[in-house]
C-alpha cells in the first residue's frame, strides 16, 4: 500500500478501530473493508503495555469512532428511507460504507477525497477484491479546489434531493475551508437534502505524557461554531454525544470524557 501523509494515516485509525468492532461477538456494524485493511497494515496503536491513562484515551477513541459510525450509518438510513439516491461522503478517507451500507438499486455514492488517499484505498479495494454495494464513484479533489464541479463532472445532480457525510473531517481543515465547505454543502444541497457531520473541540489542549493521540490532536485546527454554520446556512440541526448513541444500539459504557465530542445530523430546510 502506498504512503500516507499525517492527515491521511488518521483514516487508518479509524479503520483499525471499525475493524476491532466488526470482529466483536457483539459487533454493532460488520466493515469487509476494514478487515481487509487491518490485514495489510499494523494497527496504529496498541495499548496491550500502555499506561491506564493511555489505555482510556484508546478506550475513549475507539468508542467514539463505534458511535459516530452507528450515527452516521442512520443518516444515510433515514435518508434512503426518505427516497434520497444521491449519497455524498466528504474526507471519505478508507471509509467502506459503500461496500456493507443497505442502499437501493438506483443509489450513487460519491466518496470525495484527496487523490494520493484515494488512490491507497482503491489499491486495497482491488487486492481484497471487495465489491460495492452500490454505484459508488471516488472522485479525486481537493477540499480546497472545486470540488463541487468534481461531484457534478462525476454524475452529482444538483436538483435533486442528497445526503452528506463529513466524518473526522471538520477538525482537519482551516475555518475559512470549513465555512467554505458549509457554504458548498448549502448550495449544492436541496431541500429536505440531510447531512451527518463529527463535531470535535480542537483547542489548544495540552496533551500528558501518556497521550497517544498528541500527534493527531497536533492537527485539529480551531474550527468555527459548526452547529450555528449549518443552522445559518439553512439546516435544521440537532446533536447527539457517543453515550446516547451506544445506548440507543443496546450497549453503555462507563468512560468519563466522552462530551469533548458531539454527532450532528441536519435536514435541509425549504
Amino acid at each position: 500500500m502506498s504512503e500516507l501523509d499525517a492527515v491521511g494515516r488518521t483514516a487508518l485509525g479509524v479503520a483499525w478501530a471499525r475493524a476491532t468492532e466488526s470482529s466483536r461477538p457483539d459487533a454493532l456494524f460488520h466493515d469487509p473493508l476494514a478487515e481487509a485493511i487491518a490485514r495489510v497494515r499494523p494497527r496504529p496503536y496498541s495499548a496491550e503495555r500502555a499506561t491506564e491513562g493511555a489505555r482510556r484515551e484508546v478506550e475513549a477513541m475507539y468508542l467514539w469512532i463505534v458511535a459516530r459510525t452507528l450515527f452516521l450509518d442512520d443518516v444515510f438510513a433515514d435518508a434512503a428511507a426518505a427516497g434520497i439516491r444521491q449519497f455524498v461522503i466528504l474526507g471519505s478517507g478508507l471509509d467502506g460504507r459503500g461496500f456493507r451500507n443497505g442502499f437501493t438499486p438506483d443509489s450513487r455514492l460519491f466518496e470525495v477525497d484527496r487523490p494520493a488517499v484515494v488512490d491507497v484505498k482503491e489499491a486495497v479495494v482491488a487486492q481484497a477484491g471487495i465489491d460495492p454495494v452500490v454505484d459508488r464513484r471516488p472522485v479525486r479533489c481537493d477540499l480546497v479546489d472545486d470540488w463541487l464541479r468534481a461531484l457534478q463532472d462525476n454524475g452529482f445532480r444538483p436538483d435533486e434531493p442528497s445526503a452528506w457525510l463529513a466524518e473526522g473531517l471538520l477538525a482537519y481543515l482551516p475555518a475559512d475551508v470549513v465555512c467554505r465547505v458549509v457554504e458548498g454543502v448549502s448550495v449544492a444541497a436541496t431541500a429536505n437534502s440531510r447531512i451527518g457531520v463529527t463535531v470535535r473541540r480542537a483547542g489548544k489542549r495540552t496533551p500528558g505524557r501518556d497521550d497517544p493521540f498528541a500527534e493527531i490532536r497536533a492537527l485539529w485546527h480551531d474550527n468555527p461554531d459548526i452547529p450555528a454554520a449549518f443552522d445559518a446556512a439553512g439546516w435544521e440541526c440537532s446533536l447527539s454525544d457517543t453515550g446516547s448513541v451506544l445506548a440507543a444500539h443496546g450497549r453503555t459504557i462507563d468512560l468519563p470524557g466522552m462530551s469533548s465530542a458531539s454527532l450532528l445530523a441536519g435536514t435541509r430546510r425549504g
